[in-house]
């Protein structure tokens, strides 16, 4: 799966996780304006702070961050961006 992020909208702070919430961490930082990333992985855990601010694609497809303007976990897989569950 190649998941594409781009800040649009101003500063978006992400950390990026290989596969869950105790996997790996890829990226972790701020994405100014216009600034991107990209990942290859199976499925990707990320934690976004003003989600809004950015655009994403999952294999070319573009997808939705939910979550609007405030903190939000989600899981991506080659089927889109979800909620991530919650942990503890």
């Amino acid at each position: 799966m190649r998941f594409f992020v781009v800040s649009t909208g101003g500063n978006c702070w992400m950390e990026v996780r290989n596969y869950s919430v105790n996997g790996r961490t890829l990226y972790a930082g701020t994405l100014q304006l216009h600034q991107f990333q990209r990942f290859v992985a199976r499925r990707l855990w990320i934690d976004f702070g003003s989600p809004g601010n950015v655009r994403a694609s999952v294999n070319g497809q573009a997808v939705t961050i939910p979550g609007g303007g405030r903190t939000v976990a989600v899981q991506v897989t080659r089927q889109g961006v979800n909620l991530a569950p919650k942990t503890g």
